[in-house]
């Protein structure tokens, strides 16, 4: 369990007691500060996630430049590049057939939607 999810479960807790507690009748001054926290936990996580992402993306644009100067496949980085290509024969065919498999997709989608639209005409 990472440390976001710990921090959500323990305000949860805490806004579970404050409402137990409303309930009991017992005297309870505000549900501020719980929700006060909640909020800064949350926005502290949106700002991290943010930085994590960017020096994600910039470790691999890091990569991606190294292996493109050694002449490697950027992708897998074991073998060498093709010929006017950054990527190795076998990433290309990956490639060639993720790119298919998404044509195809969306073709079909097309053809859904134009077979819904000929129903609604008739």
């Amino acid at each position: 369990m990472g440390i976001r999810h710990k921090l959500l479960r323990e305000l949860r807790l805490r806004v579970a007691a404050y409402d137990f507690r409303v309930k009991m009748g017992d005297r309870v001054v505000s549900a501020a500060p719980v929700v006060e926290a909640a909020r800064k936990v949350a926005e502290n996580y949106r700002q991290t996630r943010q930085e994590r992402n960017d020096a994600h993306a910039a470790h691999n644009r890091k990569i991606r430049a190294d292996r493109k100067a050694q002449g490697l496949c950027v992708r897998c980085g074991r073998v060498p590049a093709r010929p006017n290509r950054v990527s190795c024969t076998e990433c290309g065919k990956r490639d060639v057939l993720s790119a298919k498999r998404q044509y195809h997709s969306v073709k079909q989608k097309l053809k859904d939607v134009h077979s819904e639209i000929k129903k609604g005409e008739e």
